[in-house]
């Protein structure tokens, strides 16, 4: 009597125990559910950072193309040097401003000029996150640089700095970025800090920052020959919230391009 009445387990002794597992089970899994979004967010993070990567290394290899062939290639003839209209010749920059860089190149080696145009465009509401397109097309003859036809394809998106876009003042943005996170703050003053930089900045043989110009004047022009340097700065914004932080991880990429034969 006394044996049997000490062996097993009474139901509260089960239950008790039952209730451990239980909470340690809970535990353990909800530390594996955050180790897999933790990964899964350093995953998206590294191929928002290879995705921005690539972009920045083509524009920096275009700009550098920009003006290659110039005009200086031909030897004067009977017709003279060939005109910024003929399209054999690569005038170089076209257009510089903070949020858009257009310039003439033969980009892919061809022996062919292109117009190419890198532009940052807001969404359709004027807010960030904003895109920045490219259009490359053949230079049309007897055509002014300015007057080359445009096709945008969408190259990069998520970019949230806007310093100097719209004809804005260098270092100012010029959008706001729209959305909110989970906690109820609005995205433009979550990530205030990374609005201001300008996306493309030029700069002149002495370092000096040059203003916005363009083609279509003599002055333009000579202040187009004046930039040596271009360099394009993005910031973006990641497509999840980071666990630790509670916030979009932001991912800055920078880099700067001589001019080729500007």
């Amino acid at each position: 009597m006394k044996r049997n009445s000490k062996a097993g387990f009474t139901l509260i002794e089960l239950l008790v125990v039952v209730a451990i597992l239980t909470l340690i089970m809970g535990v353990v899994f909800k530390q594996v559910n955050n180790v897999q979004k933790m990964s899964r967010n350093e995953d998206t993070k590294l191929d928002l950072t290879q995705e921005g990567r690539e972009f920045v290394d083509v524009f920096i290899r275009d700009v550098h193309q920009a003006g290659y062939p110039g005009a200086a290639m031909y030897a004067p003839g009977a017709v003279g040097t060939p005109a910024a209209n003929d399209s054999r010749v690569a005038v170089g920059l076209v257009k510089f401003a903070r949020d858009e860089v257009w310039f003439e190149a033969d980009v892919n080696g061809d022996g062919s000029v292109d117009s190419v145009d890198y532009k940052l465009q807001p969404d359709a509401n004027g807010n960030c996150p904003c895109k920045i397109s490219r259009s490359q097309v053949s230079k049309a003859n007897g055509t002014a640089p300015m007057s080359q036809t445009r096709s945008y394809s969408i190259e990069l998106q998520d970019v949230i700095n806007s310093g100097g876009a719209n004809g804005g003042a260098s270092g100012t943005a010029a959008y706001t970025i729209s959305g909110g996170s989970g906690g109820g703050a609005s995205n433009d003053a979550l990530y205030t800090e990374y609005k201001p930089a300008n996306v493309f900045t030029a700069l002149d043989v002495a370092g000096n920052e040059v203003g916005p110009a363009d083609y279509s004047t003599t002055a333009g022009q000579t202040a187009l020959k004046t930039i040596k340097t271009i360099r394009i700065n993005v910031n973006l914004l990641g497509r999840n919230i980071d666990m630790q932080t509670g916030r979009r991880a932001v991912i800055p990429l920078a880099a700067t391009s001589d001019v080729g034969n500007n």
